[in-house]
């Protein structure tokens, strides 16, 4: 085999090995919440879960790492990078829409969360609304917002909660 063929074979495969070791890396890297913030467009975010009365702060102190409602695969690690290197993200980031199944799978169902928050006062989910989206009232980095204190009294008066504007 010629020696030219020799060392394009070798730089090629010296490449996809340091390729594949950088996504390794960069797995390993996004499996720690504390790597997020090393990017600053993310450091709020990485801010609200480490110290906050948001819902991302009760999650990690239970110990539940972001990656459990942002699962993360090798092409959007990938992604994200690319668009952080060109500076092609929202800022600030759009609000992800976490999928319902994600909520109902550690949480339950909305049978279950009717019956777990029975004995309140009004039950926001056993609402006249029907099964609503678990995003419309719990967010995780900023406020969660008392969705049914738009018409009704407020069913929750703690930090990290506020009203919406009054109906008429």
């Amino acid at each position: 085999m010629p020696i030219a063929i020799k060392i394009t074979v070798a730089a090629v495969c010296g490449l996809l090995g340091l390729v594949g070791a950088g996504l390794v890396g960069l797995r390993d890297m996004a499996q720690r919440p504390t790597s997020c913030a090393a990017c600053h467009i993310v450091q709020p975010y990485v801010e609200t879960w480490a110290d906050s009365n948001h819902l991302a702060h009760t999650h990690k102190q239970r110990g539940i790492p972001c990656q459990t409602c942002h699962a993360q695969t090798i092409g959007t690690l990938v992604s994200e990078v690319v668009s952080t290197v060109r500076r092609t993200y929202d800022d600030p980031l759009s609000e992800i829409k976490v999928p319902q199944g994600d909520c109902f799978r550690c949480h339950g169902d909305y049978e279950t969360l009717a019956e777990r928050t029975k004995d309140l006062v009004q039950n926001p989910h056993d609402s006249h609304w029907g099964a609503l989206d678990c995003g419309v009232c719990h967010k995780m980095h900023k406020d969660s917002i008392d969705y049914c204190a738009q018409c009704h009294d407020p069913t929750v008066d703690k930090p990290g909660w506020t009203l919406p504007p009054r109906q008429q």
